[in-house]
């Protein structure tokens, strides 16, 4: 358990990327990262007093830059809200809503009735307005 949060400072970084340092009662630390993924490729933590503790972060594997995702994000035909028709596999239809944009390719589609009830990455190739 993290504890009570005491404070969350955002730190917005210059390519539009942001992160969060949550700050907890029993002195946790806590990051969180915005434009996944990223792997730790460094951490030196000592647990001695006195000492810094630094962690690097590097782009994991498939990732793709913030400012990329944005701009691709403001061109798609799909936006935050739209409703729309996803064909499936089997030749039938699920109705769903845009949850949001994802990376150019795909969205992520609410499907909220029938047996495919949940959340999906949907190519685009298989949406329609609805």
């Amino acid at each position: 358990m993290a504890g009570n949060l005491v404070s969350s400072q955002r730190v917005d970084l210059l390519d539009g990327r942001h992160l969060t340092v949550l700050e907890y009662d029993n002195h946790k630390l806590r990051f969180r990262v915005c434009d996944s993924p990223y792997t730790i490729e460094e951490a030196f933590i000592t647990g001695k007093a006195g000492q810094n503790s630094i962690i690097m972060l590097s782009p994991g594997e498939g990732y793709v830059p913030y400012t990329l995702v944005k701009q691709l994000a403001a061109k798609l035909a799909y936006k935050k809200g739209d409703q729309v028709v996803v064909q499936n596999v089997d030749g039938s239809t699920d109705k769903g809503v845009v949850v949001s944009p994802w990376n150019g390719h795909h969205v992520k589609v609410q499907i909220t009735d029938g047996p495919n009830t949940g959340n999906y990455l949907i190519k685009i190739d298989r949406l329609s307005k609805a």
